[in-house]
């Protein structure tokens, strides 16, 4: 494994322990990131996607839309233009409601 990635899920599981919701959020966002960079794709959207269950289960509307639009970059890096176009429209919605 990535020691970057070893060094963010480590980053990770120390915010899951001390329950900061944002910071939990930033961590699986970051670690989404870093893995699209090594153009990972699929881990990346499992990080993103996990991310975003932990969010769906405490409604956090601002943190559910930095997250879609993450995963929507990754579909967009994978030339997956309208899944990324699907993706984009459902953040836009999450952040105007």
């Amino acid at each position: 494994m990535n020691l970057l990635i070893s060094r963010y899920e480590k980053s990770l599981t120390l915010a899951l322990k001390s329950g900061y919701s944002k910071l939990i959020v930033v961590s699986y966002d970051q670690l989404g990131l870093y893995a699209r960079k090594i153009e990972d794709y699929g881990l990346a959207n499992e990080y993103l996607e996990a991310g975003l269950s932990f969010i769906s289960q405490l409604g956090l509307k601002r943190e559910k839309g930095q997250i879609l639009f993450s995963l929507g970059s990754v579909a967009s890096m994978q030339g997956k233009l309208k899944d990324s176009f699907e993706i984009t429209r459902k953040h836009l919605k999450s952040i105007a409601n």
